[in-house]
């Protein structure tokens, strides 16, 4: 069920959640960082991710769009979080992000819509990315 909106909050028409994460991602710029990824760390991350999207959705008017995305690529971290997002707020639904690409994106576009480039990939970094409306 989605939460109503607490009064005084502002309403906006997008919002961009660039999440904590495990910088899983950006690790092959930043080897030393190996070692310190735990399981409990996709734990720890994927609680508040799933808070911080809780505490920003009822400031987003009906119709607003909402694009959340992480510096990892691992499925704890974004289409796990994405889904009990949605579970929670069934009014909202998964857009994809292709028609705001340049054509020489869209390899990177996933078969939900979202932006998924890998850091084993054309020597990037790995990047999630979803765009959520607001439908309620």
């Amino acid at each position: 069920m989605a939460r109503s909106r607490h009064a005084g909050l502002p309403v906006f028409d997008r919002i961009l959640v660039d999440a904590p994460c495990s910088g899983l991602g950006v690790m092959r710029r930043h080897p030393e960082s190996k070692g310190q990824r735990q399981e409990s760390t996709f734990v720890r991350h994927q609680i508040l991710q799933g808070q911080i999207l809780e505490a920003v959705a009822p400031c987003l008017r009906p119709g607003g769009v909402l694009v959340y995305s992480t510096c990892s690529t691992e499925t704890e971290e974004t289409e796990e979080v994405i889904n009990r997002f949605c579970e929670i707020y069934p009014g909202w639904m998964r857009e994809s992000v292709a028609p705001w690409l340049p054509p020489a994106a869209f390899p990177f576009v996933t078969e939900l819509g979202a932006l998924s480039t890998m850091c084993n990939r054309a020597g990037m970094d790995g990047f999630y990315a979803v765009r959520l409306r607001n439908m309620s």
